[in-house]
């Protein structure tokens, strides 16, 4: 800016070439010491400015008294207001009133004199003069895993006048705001403006709050309409960004503020944050996510693990309190699980962060049960609502009105998400109707309380908590005296879900797939529903077992546990007939040999005396493949005659299925072989029909191949399949056909291949009940491999798991063992075999993995 460039600040203008004071448009008499004193402080703004220095000024080479100085300033002070020039004790003065650069037009001024301004900072240095300054923090913390989210916004501030930054309270949207500013400073020409909501608790005073953030006061009163029209008029001549922060407590008056800015001033850019949106028609809503977390299923080096966003914040955070901490090996697994309890939610890892140097990552990891305990160490510069978990919880909660109160505690007895449906049926009552559910879940999803998630399809979205508010919403309905009740009406309700499925499942009214896809999300809620009828209700326990069943076939621990546990409970007389039934019939299909018999023994029994045509055809079905996989084709035949005879199902439906799955066992049990593959290939065919993925029913023709001793053809087709299969959730099935692809190779002489399958396939045998059949092929491999010992121990291993899991060798594993133990007993003798075998029996599982892939036989 030149010397006569003209300088204006609020209702006046300097201009040096004529010297003269213009104010509200008309001349105003100055002296011209007076005049001159104020161009010189005018000139620096914001800067201090000694009494020397302004005395060479305006007297230069002149000896005046101190007092001249003072006289001058208080003429000063009437004339412009006795906050234009601030006395700085001992030092000097400094002129507080920032100077609008010559280009704003007359125009602004005119709107800037509804506004008295108010002391600023001093100006940029920039080439142009800009009105506003920057009142953010010269340094921020570091944004850990927002790159993304900085860029998409920068890009919104970029395209759109107003937009608000929502998400679930401690997440980190004010630290993503200010870094946004930080951004966008240079790019508009009266710079970037902060204001900070959260401390105001009265709507009336959000007007005054961004006036004086902006540098200016509102009269007229706070927050009335005169005020906002003002504030509007000395924005409007502006290019700049104003951010307002944490808003979701006053939603109504930032609507308001925002709104009335965005009409009536067209170069300013609005940047809110809050929990929920303003609900305007101009705004453009970013939600913010919670932090990037790893996959539950994948293991991840120190390294690989920083790459996400939760874990890098969760080891600076660890760092800033203790600097010797470091992410190893030892201590990657824990952390990482540790952010995912957290959901990846910024304020609970920083609060856990803190607690490290106190307990440890394993420690910390224990302790996180009692989280909203746990979780209280914030800094002393964090606001009074982040200092702890619970503190930004009962903030967020305090805003809700009473029903949604209460449909929020309700929700924390869901496990995982829910779908509407479930949703209505645990909350709606007598004190909450369905509409008011509907109103209330709105609002909590706009406030971020509640996580919309995906369904099985766009059209069937599902609702969750994250795991801290679930933790502080079971907290309240505790204090609410709810939960037993809405435990009891959720158990009911995933029941009720479960029965339909059952039926929907054997009915055809759903595709396989399809089925299960729609199943799934609910796992978790129907093995706490489970839970609860075991403790309360046999009669709930046992409508949830059939279809819990199907879905647990992948994990198998958690599978026979539950069978285990329901057992006494379908003996109990007062559970209807037919749900004992299904439970008996369902849960036998995960179970082989002899238990499997006694199961579907007394599900048929049950069928025969209710008169279940459908369910007696089931149970029939299952105990004809039982017996033809034992070998016992008389008992086979038997069953699959009556079958016949008891029910015809639709050619294309579950139970046909299982109608050709059954006679395939016969046809195995009496070496029709090419009869099993007949019908096995059915088996795939109505799988297909029924909307189920084709590769998934060629297990069975894969196993009837090996059986049938076309090596050749099982290799082909199961390499082809486990193609198909990689990378997809079907664990079981991909375990399955690694442990068969061993045994083939083993036939086919490829132990370069079978060991490759075998070390694959091994880790998870267990989890999935397979280290049994692993076993035997291992202990084939061993003998092949030159290490009888370790074989004749795999063989008493897997025997012992045999009966442990109360089932009899298959056909393949039976193979592989009687071929290992021939190998072995020549080459060790029958006594040492058998010695060795006992200890084999007693091996642990580690230890059973040690012996089978070793790549030397061990003596002892």
């Amino acid at each position: 800016m030149s010397d006569d460039q003209p300088l204006r600040f609020g209702r006046f203008e300097i201009r040096p070439r004529e010297r003269q004071l213009i104010v509200n448009g008309s001349h105003a008499s100055l002296g011209a010491r007076a005049f001159d004193l104020l161009l010189a402080l005018a000139a620096r703004p914001g800067q201090l400015l000694t009494k020397d220095e302004l005395m060479d000024t305006v007297w230069p080479n002149l000896v005046v008294e101190e007092n001249n100085l003072q006289v001058q300033i208080s003429t000063l002070r009437k004339l412009l207001g006795s906050d234009v020039v601030a006395t700085i004790p001992g030092r000097g003065y400094r002129f507080t009133a920032a100077p609008v650069s010559a280009e704003v037009p007359p125009a602004g001024l005119a709107a800037a004199a509804a506004l008295e301004l108010a002391p600023a900072a001093a100006p940029r240095s920039a080439p142009q003069a800009a009105l506003l300054k920057t009142n953010l923090p010269a340094r921020l913390p570091a944004l850990i895993g927002r790159d993304d989210d900085l860029l998409a916004l920068d890009a919104l501030l970029q395209d759109h006048a107003l937009v608000t930054v929502v998400g679930t309270g401690g997440i980190g949207k004010t630290l993503l705001a200010q870094h946004a500013l930080h951004r966008q400073q240079g790019r508009h020409t009266h710079g970037v403006c902060f204001v900070e909501l959260a401390g105001i608790a009265d709507p009336r005073q959000v007007v005054g709050a961004v006036a004086a953030a902006l540098g200016v006061q509102a009269g007229g009163g706070q927050d009335d309409d005169s005020a906002l029209a003002a504030l509007v008029q000395a924005v409007e001549p502006l290019t700049l960004l104003i951010a307002l922060d944490n808003a979701e407590h006053l939603i109504d008056a930032v609507a308001r503020v925002a709104n009335a800015l965005h009409a009536g001033a067209p170069r300013a850019t609005l940047l809110v944050t809050s929990q929920a949106p303003l609900q305007l028609g101009v705004e453009h809503v970013y939600r913010v996510g919670t932090l990037a977390l790893p996959d539950d299923d994948i293991a991840l080096s120190p390294d690989a693990a920083l790459r996400y966003g939760a874990v890098a914040l969760f080891v600076e955070r660890a760092r800033q309190v203790d600097r010797r901490f470091a992410l190893d090996e030892s201590n990657v697994g824990t952390a990482v699980a540790l952010c995912r309890r957290l959901d990846g939610l910024p304020l609970a890892i920083g609060l856990a962060a803190a607690r490290v140097p106190l307990l440890g990552v394993e420690g910390l990891a224990t302790a996180l049960g009692e989280r909203l305990k746990l979780l209280t160490s914030g800094g002393r510069d964090a606001s009074a609502r982040h200092r702890t978990l619970r503190a930004a919880l009962e903030w967020s909660h305090g805003l809700l009105d009473e029903r949604e109160q209460v449909l929020f505690r309700r929700l924390g007895i869901v496990v995982g998400s829910a779908s509407l449906e479930l949703v209505r049926r645990i909350a709606v009552d007598d004190t909450l109707d369905e509409w008011s559910v509907l109103d209330a879940l709105s609002v909590l999803v706009d406030r971020s309380l509640v996580m919309l998630d995906s369904g099985a399809d766009d059209a069937s979205p599902r609702y969750r908590l994250l795991e801290s508010p679930r933790a502080y919403a079971i907290e309240r309905l505790d204090q609410a005296g709810e939960t037993p009740l809405l435990r009891e009406r959720h158990a009911r309700a995933m029941a009720a879900r479960f029965e339909r499925a059952y039926d929907d499942y054997f009915g055809g009214i759903v595709g396989v797939d399809a089925w299960r896809r729609d199943l799934e999300p609910d796992l978790d809620n129907a093995r706490a529903a489970f839970a609860w009828g075991v403790a309360h209700d046999p009669t709930t326990a046992a409508a949830l077992t059939p279809m819990l069943a199907h879905l647990l076939v992948s994990d198998k621990p958690s599978l026979f546990a539950m069978l285990n546990v329901v057992e006494p409970l379908l003996l109990d007389e007062r559970v209807p007939a037919p749900l004992r039934a299904r439970a008996w019939s369902e849960g036998a299909r995960q179970l082989l040999g002899s238990r499997n018999i006694e199961w579907e023994s007394r599900a048929l029994a049950l069928c025969r005396e209710t008169g279940d045509a459908r369910g007696r055809y089931l149970a029939l079905a299952a105990l004809a493949w039982t017996h033809g996989l034992g070998g016992d084709a008389e008992a086979a035949a038997a069953a699959v005659q009556e079958m016949d005879a008891a029910y015809t199902p639709p050619p294309v439906s579950e139970l046909a299925k299982r109608g050709e799955m059954a006679r395939g066992s016969l046809a195995m049990a009496q070496d029709r072989w090419e009869d099993v593959l007949r019908h096995f290939r059915r088996c795939c065919d109505i799988w297909v029909a029924l909307g189920g993925h084709d590769a998934l029913g060629m297990h069975n023709v894969i196993g009837a191949e090996m059986n049938a001793g076309l090596v050749d053809d099982a290799v082909r087709d199961g390499e082809a399949l486990l193609a198909q299969l990689q990378g997809t959730r079907e664990v079981w099935r991909l375990v399955w056909l690694r442990v068969t692809l061993t045994a083939a190779w083993l036939r086919k002489g490829g132990l370069a291949q079978a060991r490759v399958h075998a070390a694959e396939v091994w880790p998870q045998a267990l989890s999935n009940a397979f280290d049994d059949s692993m076993a035997d092929h291992c202990a084939l491999l061993a003998a092949l491999e030159g290490r009888p010992r370790q074989a004749a121990r795999l063989l008493g291993y897997a025997e012992g798991r045999h009966a442990a899991n109360r089932d009899s060798r298959q056909p393949t594993e039976a193979q592989s063992a009687e071929r290992a133990l021939a190998l072995v007993c020549a080459a060790l003798g029958e006594a040492e075999v058998e010695r060795l075998k006992v200890a084999g029996a007693a091996l642990t599982v580690e230890a059973a993995a040690g012996q089978a892939l070793a790549e030397r036989d061990i003596i002892g």
